[in-house]
């Protein structure tokens, strides 16, 4: 408890021991450190606990094969990763000097055959070189976050395919026997890394499975994923394939509960880098066996937490996707599901061409600043900004405009806040603000200039008004004194991704107004007053919408223009020469549009040129319509109401598809939650079967202590009070579950 919760080493340990003894003169108390490291030790190997949340197959094992072909509740999820933090220094005498105490039967794949494998696969040298000097991998359950059995390998020559071919095949063929047929794995380039998968582990200098062991796995469903945060950075192609969001019965896994059992491992990283070999393995295995205790004991009151979450979330998307649909329409509908069923990932994107993204914009800036880093160390006298290998530019000044964003969004909530509940949400989301805008603070030292860190002023009061130094927080003349002329660039970049993706946006939602107020009207009158209501709500909700993205536009092309400053925008940026000021009266319905131009269409040429004169008559297509929409002068105006019809048909199309999804992602996250709900109370009952029936074997067996009875039958208690709690938990869940609810 000291050393993996409160960081406390054993030599910080035995010296408080011996002030304690004689805080007079504690060098005349003997010394105990050497002999305390070598119990601990031994104490760590002598209490392992394995993956106590492999639920799944605990389960099949008393009684729940007969729906084993059910996709959801029998899936099993794997999310794997590398830590670099937890390397260790090439010190000392390696394996033969300082064997591990857990051997190959905890955490850790059997290591003389994963040495064998790396020397003819992977190119590493043995152990004394040091194959475990650079860095660290490791499986876990997805969902549950608990480490598996044999699922971790340490890394010699970075992160390579190789190494997490052996570490998650070990994990595999566990799987295999267990007979579940869909096994959903998370890595966060699984989009390249799935390609030759079968053809490395079938590798004929090395192969991982057998003729058969390959056959059977073949038979198997492997959803390859990547997780939620890390997919941001993919290409769109890639979220097509491989996103949680698109993909069926995953719920709503995110895929990055590994980077929280980093968190907490990596607080150990300084003092297992200086670790002999198997000191350093003992300390990682017992640290995972703390940390799996700790989530099987406290899982049954996380489902149960996340079960009420879940079910007022899937309530409030079928809400919104009835509704949705009530204002499409039967007919629109069923073209929409028809068309669904036939296409893939790329159906949730639109498919207009698009503009830049922030993001794009971002990827591309950050493969810049990796060839100026590997520049920057042959010649760094050149660099106008010290290149930290922490945070660069471009991450921080992404990172701001995100807080920037964050803020504004708390200041459109103020505006709203009527019901207690949402004054306690916006308190909550202050809380996390203040949180978000300590890590900026601290961040700043990795990209921004000192001068220019000199000269934030603080801001009191509320998170939302903070002042957070960008560089177009600061005036143009003081851009060049500070040094922030580099940072303005990559801020410059940004907003222009910014100021697309906000038009988008817009756009979108502009389109979604008008259909659903044009829906309104033509069925409120057969439909009653449910519907209507129903229908305004999803209007309002469009209109609050255009008023977040039309802000942000605003912002970001308000920076920009402090960023331009008195120069011109260069000839070849096309993309910011697009942008303009977006005045309110741009910001109308493509509805009222149309409708304005049937109008003059019918009074003719004639009434229209008059009414021209005295600056009335039909008005324009607002720019940023434009910027996707190709028209010359020589449109007619059934083009452009045609090209206008399909952006809202488009716009429609997305706004289903994405809220159809979300509902489904939630109706799958509640039925996965309350079978886990279910499953945590029997895997404690089997625990406490197995435990019961060795301490009858104990008792019965001469050649064994009362001591070991003692402790089969203090185990077989231990699990059965936290089966009674587990239990408990799932009959609140099956008490508060609706009643169509079926686990």
């Amino acid at each position: 408890m000291l050393n993996l919760v409160g960081r406390l080493t054993p030599w910080d340990f035995c010296g408080m021991i011996q002030w304690l003894t004689d805080n007079a003169d504690s060098r005349n108390v003997q010394d105990v450190y050497r002999q305390f490291n070598q119990i601990q030790r031994q104490w760590r190997a002598g209490w392992t606990v394995y993956h106590a949340l492999c639920r799944e197959s605990i389960f099949l094992r008393i009684g729940g094969k007969t729906q084993m072909r059910d996709d959801l509740k029998y899936a099993i999820f794997l999310g794997g990763d590398g830590n670099m933090r937890l390397r260790r220094n090439n010190k000392g005498g390696g394996e033969a000097s300082d064997p591990s105490l857990f051997g190959d039967g905890a955490f850790y794949a059997e290591n003389d055959k994963y040495k064998d494998f790396c020397q003819v696969r992977g190119g590493a040298d043995n152990d004394t070189s040091d194959i475990t000097c650079r860095g660290f991998r490791a499986g876990d359950a997805a969902r549950s976050g608990a480490f598996f059995k044999g699922g971790t390998v340490d890394l010699a020559k970075g992160e390579r395919f190789v190494n997490f071919d052996f570490a998650l095949v070990q994990v595999l063929l566990w799987i295999m026997q267990m007979g579940l047929h869909r096994i959903i794995i998370s890595y966060d380039i699984a989009c390249k890394y799935h390609i030759n998968f079968m053809e490395r582990i079938a590798e004929r200098s090395w192969p991982l499975m057998t003729p058969t062991e390959q056959s059977l796995f073949s038979a198997l469903i492997v959803v390859w994923l990547v997780p939620k945060f890390h997919l941001a950075a993919h290409i769109e192609g890639c979220a097509d394939k491989f996103s949680f969001n698109w993909t069926k019965n995953v719920g709503r896994t995110c895929g990055e509960l590994v980077e929280s059992n980093w968190a907490a491992l990596g607080m150990m990283a300084t003092s297992i880098r200086e670790m002999g070999f198997g000191h350093r393995r003992d300390t990682i295995n017992d640290a995972m066996c703390d940390w799996n205790w700790r989530k099987a004991t406290g899982e049954s009151i996380r489902v149960l937490k996340a079960f009420r979450i879940g079910q007022a979330m899937c309530a409030r998307k079928c809400e919104t996707l009835e509704a949705l649909e009530e204002a499409m329409g039967i007919d629109l509908v069923e073209k929409l599901t028809k068309e669904s069923v036939e296409s893939n990932g790329s159906q949730y994107r639109p498919r207009v061409i698009e503009s830049p993204s922030r993001m794009a914009i971002l990827k591309n800036l950050q493969e810049e600043e990796a060839v100026e880093g590997q520049s920057s160390i042959r010649n760094s006298a050149h660099l106008q900004i010290p290149h930290s290998v922490r945070l660069s530019r471009s991450v921080g000044i992404n990172m701001g405009i995100d807080i920037e964003m964050r803020q504004q969004m708390l200041h459109i909530r103020k505006m709203h806040m009527v019901t207690d509940g949402q004054k306690a949400e916006l308190l909550e989301s202050r809380r996390k603000m203040s949180r978000s805008l300590d890590m900026w603070f601290q961040s700043l030292n990795d990209f921004m200039p000192s001068d220019a860190i000199q000269e934030l002023r603080c801001t009191e009061g509320d998170p939302e008004n903070a002042f957070l130094g960008l560089p177009s927080d600061f005036p143009c003349e003081s851009q060049r004194r500070l040094g922030l002329e580099a940072l303005a660039i990559v801020e410059q970049q940004l907003r222009i991704g910014q100021a697309h993706d906000a038009l988008k946006k817009l756009r979108t939602a502009l389109g979604l107004k008008s259909f659903l107020i044009r829906r309104n009207y033509s069925t409120a009158e057969g439909s009653g007053n449910r519907v209507y209501t129903r229908s305004e709500t999803q209007v309002d909700r469009a209109t609050s919408q255009v008023q977040k993205w039309k802000e942000v536009y605003q912002r970001s092309y308000k920076a920009l223009e402090h960023l331009r400053g008195n120069t011109q925008i260069p000839e070849t940026n096309s993309t910011w020469s697009q942008l303009k000021e977006l005045s309110d009266s741009d910001c109308i319905m493509l509805s009222e549009w149309m409708d304005d131009h049937r109008t003059w269409g019918k009074r003719g040429e004639m009434a229209e040129a008059k009414a021209a004169s005295g600056g009335k008559g039909k008005r324009e297509l607002a720019w940023f319509w434009k910027l996707e929409v190709t028209f010359n002068d020589e449109s007619s105006p059934s083009e452009i109401r045609g090209a206008v019809d399909r952006w809202t048909t488009e716009v429609i199309r997305i706004e289903w598809l994405h809220a159809k999804a979300s509902h489904a992602r939630w109706d799958e996250e509640v039925r996965l939650l309350g079978a886990e709900g279910e499953r945590i109370g029997k895997t404690f009952r089997y625990l406490e079967n197995i435990w019961k029936g060795r301490q009858g074997l104990e008792e019965w067996n001469n050649n064994v202590t009362r001591g070991a009875a003692a402790f089969a039958h203090r185990q077989m208690l231990l699990f059965r009070n936290l089966a009674e709690i587990a239990e408990g938990h799932y009959e609140e869940l099956r008490k508060e579950s609706y009643p169509d609810n079926s686990f």
